[in-house]
């Protein structure tokens, strides 16, 4: 059992916004943004007009290296980009970015979230009004093949959450506790929300991609013009 530490720093429950909210929004993120994005097409696009960018096994690391037949880069418009080079063909002026699933294990917290400071700060270069906005990474299914005390672990996932709520602190970005409401009671994803509960147990099922747009849609981050 693990009880997530509570983050200050949070972006507050506010009042619901509309869909248009996200018109200005693109999405980055991995295989679990992917199921989002797929949620999104299939229920007359919860999240408006918002853009998404992602890719099974992205990480913060791999964004960082160049572009190549192997990479994982989104695509974007068919074709295979660096993130700062996709976004700001995109037009949005929000960005709503999750990685650390394919990061913590392998490069440690650490080094994960200095990845994820380089690759934003490489992006805000070509965007600079852009709105950064970090979701914490959610939990791991407490029947997941992936668990791991040195990887993968609800203590490591919220560790790697606090510290990437104070990287938002110190850049003056916002960060977004999604994961808050994906806890069972014992710190691990809920069940219901989990669709490979007994394989990576990672990736979400239409229940937690419901409970995900309605944390988002309470959890405005208010804009800055």
């Amino acid at each position: 059992m693990y009880t997530p530490v509570p983050i200050s720093g949070t972006v507050p429950q506010g009042a619901r916004v509309s869909a248009s909210y996200f018109d200005h929004v693109v999405f980055v993120g991995d295989s679990v943004s992917v199921k989002l994005f797929y949620y999104n097409s299939a229920n007359n696009r919860v999240f408006g007009n918002a853009e998404f960018l992602t890719a099974g096994s992205l990480g913060s690391a791999n964004a960082l290296w160049p572009v190549s037949g192997q990479s994982v880069h989104p695509t974007w418009e068919g074709q295979k980009m660096l993130l700062e080079d996709s976004i700001p063909l995109t037009g949005k002026k929000m960005l709503y970015i999750m990685l650390g699933m394919n990061d913590i294990a392998v490069y440690g917290i650490d080094k994960s979230v200095q990845n994820m400071q380089i690759l934003l700060e490489k992006i805000q270069r070509n965007v600079p009004d852009l709105q950064i906005v970090i979701e914490s990474m959610t939990p791991i299914a407490s029947t997941s093949k992936l668990l791991s005390n040195t990887g993968l672990c609800p203590a490591n996932i919220d560790a790697y959450n606090h510290k990437l709520s104070e990287l938002c602190e110190q850049k003056g970005w916002s960060f977004v506790d999604v994961a808050s409401v994906m806890y069972d009671a014992d710190g691990y994803l809920r069940r219901e929300y989990c669709s490979d509960p007994d394989n990576m147990g990672v990736h979400f099922t239409d229940a937690g991609c419901h409970a995900w747009a309605d944390y988002l849609y309470t959890h405005p981050v208010l804009s800055k013009e």
